[in-house]
């Protein structure tokens, strides 16, 4: 009876032992995904900013800013059509549940690289051209 007692309590340490480590896990994968939320919440800040300042750099180039809104929300329809080509879904299903609970951290990772890349691709029209580049475009010399 006492071996059977003994057992039974070693089912409950072992539940709570994985029930704490279920937990811990939770909580740092949640601490994760709010990193990366804020990680991909700045390179969208800084994008944004970048645009902001091509507006005031090009201010008297109304053409070309009509031209870079119309870019502007063609890359974000590219970038929502790659992140659901990334992870398709069919309507009403749960990320979480076809791609696993990595789903959420994932799509805010391919966010942010994403944002970053459409970043880099605007420093051009703020840091401007070298005389002599013959393909500057609508860019501003240096």
């Amino acid at each position: 009876m006492v071996g059977v007692g003994l057992r039974r309590l070693g089912y409950v340490v072992v539940f709570c032992a994985g029930l704490f480590y279920a937990v811990g896990c939770t909580r740092s994968d949640s601490d994760e995904v709010q990193q990366e939320r804020a990680e991909y919440l700045s390179s969208k800040a800084r994008m944004e900013s970048t645009l902001s300042q091509i507006q005031e750099l090009y201010s008297e180039h109304p053409l070309f800013l009509e031209k870079l809104d119309l870019a502007q929300q063609a890359w974000a329809a590219y970038r929502d059509a790659h992140v659901e080509a990334h992870f398709p879904l069919r309507q009403g299903e749960s990320g979480k549940k076809v791609y696993g609970s990595a789903y959420v951290l994932c799509r805010l990772q391919l966010l942010r690289q994403l944002t970053d890349a459409r970043d880099r691709e605007l420093q051009p029209w703020i840091e401007g051209y070298l005389e002599g580049d013959l393909c500057s475009g609508s860019m501003r010399r240096r």
